[in-house]
Order: C-alpha cells, then structure tokens, then sequence
C-alpha cells in the first residue's frame, strides 16, 4: 500500500478481514504520515522512519541532476547541489523534485536562484508544503502551471489515465503550442512527460494500452495550495436526477467539462443543446440510457464524448456527422449495423473507440473518410464477423487493438486490406479472435518498418507466426501470451535488432523452444536484452 491516509476503523476492519487468506509470512507495508492510521491498521508497533543520510540525499540528487559521470565537469555546480541538499533536511522528495527540476539546466545562475530563494526562510509547521516542493513549482512554465493546479480538483491516490487528463486539459483551454500544427494530444503528451521528469506525477501502471499516473499525496497538497480560488469543484450529490441536471446546465450556459460517468441515468434533459461552449461529455456506464437527444448533435464545440459502457444504448443520434470538432468517441450500442455518412463524417476524430458492441455484425464502410484517425479499438463485439476494406486507407493510424471479437475472421482473402507501404502504426494489439491461426500481413497496413510494440495473445488456434516477422526492423517490444498451439519462432528473428523487450507466457511448446542456451529457439532470441519467460522462468533483464 502506499500514501494512506484513511482513518476510517471500520473500513480498515473490513479489507483486514479479507487479507487474512494470505499465504503464511506474508507482509503488508503501510506507509502513512498520519501516525492514527498507522495505530489502526498495525499489527505490531509503528516503525518511525528516519530522514535519509546526508550522503544518500546528494547521491540521490546527483543521480537526477546530472547524467551518469557528468558531475565530474561541473565542479562548480555539484558545490551548490550540496548546499540545496542540506537545506532538504533528509527528505527524499524534495531531494528528489530538485534533482529532477535542475537536471535541465546547467547554467550556476539556475542553480544559485534555487539555493538562495526566500521560499527556504519561510517557517515550516510539520504538516506544511516543503519548501522544496514550492521551489520547484515556482520554476514551472507558465503553461505548466495552470495544468498541474487544474489537478487539484481530483481527490487525493486519483489514478489519472493519460487520455483522460489531456483531453481535460484540451478541454479547458490549457494547451498552447509554439509550433503550428502540432496536435493536442501530442501537446498534452509533452505536458504529461515534462511534469513527470520534475516528479509532479509518477508512473503507475505502465499498461501498454492505458497507462496512469498518481499524484504524491504532498504533492496533491501543493497543488491545492497553488490552485485556491482559481479552480472549483462543486459535489452536490449524485447526478441521476434529469431534473437536477437540467437545473445545472441551465444555470451554467458556458460550460466546457460535464462528466455524468458511472451514473444512474435514464435521459439526458434537452436542455443540454444550450451548451454551445461544451467540449467534453463523458456519460460513460449509465446503462439504463437508451439512447442521447438528438439536440446533443448542436454541440458543435464538442471534442470528446464517452459513450463507452452504455450497454442499454439502442442507436447512436442519426446526426451525429454533425458533431464537426469530435476528436475522441467511445461507443457502445446495440446496433447491429451503423449508419453510413454518419461517424465517417467525424474527420477530426483521432480515437475511435468500440467496446461491448454485442450485437454489431460490422463497422461503417467509409471508414476511409477518417484520415486524421490515430487510434482505433475494438474490444468486446463477439459478433462482429468483418473488418471494413477503408481501413487500408488510414495512413495516420498509430495503434490498432483488436480484442475479444469471437466471430471475427481477419484471414478473408475478400477483405482485400493488405497494404504495401506508408502506414504510420506503431502499436498493434490482437487478443481474443479464436478463428485466426496466422497473423495476415493486411493486419501491418503498410507499416512493417513503423510498428514499435506488437502484442497477441489469447489466440487459441494460432499455431504459425509469420516469416515476415523478420523484417520488422523498427519493433522494440514483443508480448505473445496464452497461444498454445505456437510452437516454434520463425526464422530471421536473430535480424531484429531493435527489440528490447520480448515476454513469452501461457505458450507451454514455444517456451521449451526458448529456454536459454539450450533451447532450439535460443539463437534467435539471445541478442533481446530483456527476455522473460514465464512458463519456464527463464529471463535475461538481469545481465
């Protein structure tokens, strides 16, 4: 467990209760800085922890500051760091934020205004932002800065998915770039890194499809200090009432953000047609809705809308081509079919999202029309039974998933999807379709030199990777998971010289195949510097 602050006895008693099925020796850390959660929830005494040395506190900064021997240059500089590591007291944190704020700089006048700033003066009660934390923030970009108080207004451990943040963040107005035509969504990925490299977000889960963040809880309470009155969160009880929604919307004419995720709702009101400012909708698992009001299709403004989980939704509005600025949509319908001239429309659309479609036999033919779309999912629709031959034709496609189709059978040679070159896809993923026993080369849309990351699992009946495998010389992480009739690498995979990472698992006949040194395999595969696999537990991250 990690940064808890819930004092709740009775909430503690409940989980302890289902913890006690662990195997024999098992331990629990809970680290906290509220001593009465360490008296509720421990077993035993609470362990105090001491600050960190003085030593380990500029070895860690150093680590971040500078790269691996550069301190060595910069004599001058590693001076300073010492002083700004004394005046952190111990704390990793700000040992850590510091190091990370002024590992882009090596300019001594940079590293002077941190050392000598009057933020170190101020007089710090116990439970008091750190100083350091405060320094850090104030050598934020401007831009920067209205992104990370925006923050303040999730609760404390919120797990932000990427997509999620950036298309807030888009929504709100807080994305400015110097460079003329640069997305959004690469905007707000810059965003995301630069504030995870000063240590104002850290990396969570590193799921290859949904990657998250958390925010440390000190953090969080700096960007509740920086944000006061410049962000509101109102919370005024559960919104399942359309009246009490209605009321909403009508009192908030220029609204940008409405999310009505995990609610009870049966309808949206009409009302919402008034919104001409709204730019993010997400009524994601209301799914009592049978459908939206076709007055949401007014929203011309609207980049996002989740529909996702919306199990009881029967139809999609019939003038949703209307919906100009559209940039991400997540569906899920009844439908069978989907309208042409309808998404096809949505020419700014960039994610394009299908889940839980259990009755959809086939996507919209004019699929082609969508030449901005970078990503396209389709997770959940076991009665799908084809994929549409436009796809062949969406060149700025980055990421493909295709998961959990029962019906759908990719090898049709009618498709005609295959492509010779110029794709864009970097990320293919292709889980759960039983009918196929190869992987088609249509599936690459021309970017056998661009994909980076390739991951199938789950397919039964596959028994033969392809012999084209070898000329992707761009990939650089391989998953194959629960495939049980694969049974042998093709040849020429020894000529991939930019995998780093290849995991094999759940694939019993492949793995004796790749165990290291001895296996038939091995020779293909020993160049990969982390290899794991996990039938046998044979790895080699650790050379």
């Amino acid at each position: 467990m990690c940064h808890v602050w819930n004092e709740d006895k009775k909430k503690w008693s409940e989980l302890k209760d289902l913890l006690c099925g662990g195997a024999q020796g098992s331990r629990i850390i809970v680290p906290t800085r509220i001593r009465n959660v360490a008296t509720i929830t421990g077993t035993i005494l609470p362990c105090d922890l001491e600050h960190l040395s003085y030593e380990n506190c500029l070895s860690l900064f150093l680590k971040l500051a500078f790269k691996e021997g550069e301190e060595k240059q910069h004599d001058n500089l590693v001076r300073i760091g010492e002083e700004i590591v004394q005046k952190c007291k111990g704390v990793a944190l700000a040992v850590k934020t510091l190091g990370s704020l002024l590992c882009s700089t090596r300019v001594q006048h940079d590293w002077e205004l941190v050392r000598d700033s009057e933020l170190w003066k101020l007089k710090q009660e116990e439970n008091d932002m750190l100083p350091a934390l405060k320094l850090s923030y104030e050598h934020l970009p401007w831009y920067l800065k209205q992104c990370f108080a925006f923050c303040s207004v999730f609760p404390k451990d919120f797990e932000f998915y990427y997509s999620y943040l950036i298309r807030l963040w888009m929504a709100n107005g807080f994305l400015q770039s110097p460079y003329e035509n640069e997305d959004p969504e690469d905007i707000g990925n810059r965003y995301i890194q630069e504030l995870l490299s000063r240590s104002f977000f850290h990396q969570f889960e590193d799921d290859y499809l949904f990657p998250t963040l958390k925010m440390h809880d000190l953090v969080h309470d700096l960007a509740l200090s920086v944000a006061q009155n410049e962000v509101n969160s109102y919370e005024g009880g559960k919104a399942d009432s359309e009246s009490l929604i209605a009321a909403v919307i009508s009192r908030s004419k220029h609204l940008r953000v409405l999310d009505l995720g995990n609610c009870s709702l049966e309808q949206l009101p009409n009302n919402i047609r008034y919104l001409k400012q709204l730019r993010f909708l997400n009524l994601s698992y209301n799914g009592n809705i049978k459908g939206l009001p076709n007055s949401i299709c007014n929203l011309k403004s609207l980049q996002t809308l989740n529909l996702g989980g919306c199990r009881g939704s029967e139809e999609l509005p019939k003038d949703i081509r209307y919906l100009i600025s559209l940039r991400e949509l997540r569906v899920t319908t009844k439908q069978t079919r989907l309208q042409e001239n309808g998404i096809s429309c949505l020419t700014s659309l960039r994610t394009l999202i299908f889940s839980e479609c259990e009755n959809l036999e086939k996507l919209f033919e004019d699929i082609q029309n969508l030449t901005a779309l970078r990503e396209l999912i389709i997770r959940g629709c076991k009665n799908l039974v084809s994929l549409p031959q436009g796809l062949k034709y969406l060149t700025a496609l980055e990421l493909l998933v295709i998961w959990n189709c029962e019906k759908l059978d990719l090898t049709m040679e009618e498709l005609e999807l295959e492509r010779k070159e110029g794709g864009s896809l970097r990320k293919l993923v292709v889980r759960g379709v039983p009918k196929l026993e190869s992987l088609p080369q249509w599936i690459l849309l021309g970017s056998i030199q661009t994909l980076q990351q390739l991951f199938i699992s789950n397919l039964n009946n596959l028994w033969t990777l392809p012999i084209w495998f070898q000329h992707l010389t761009s990939l650089q992480s391989l998953e194959i998971k629960c495939c049980p009739k694969l049974s042998v690498l093709p040849e020429g995979m020894q000529h991939l010289t930019a995998l780093k990472r290849f995991m094999i698992r759940g694939c019993p006949k492949l793995s004796k195949r790749c165990i290291e040194e001895t296996g038939e395999d091995w020779p293909k595969i020993a160049h990969v510097p982390d290899f794991y696999c996990g039938d046998f537990k044979t790895t080699t991250n650790d050379k």
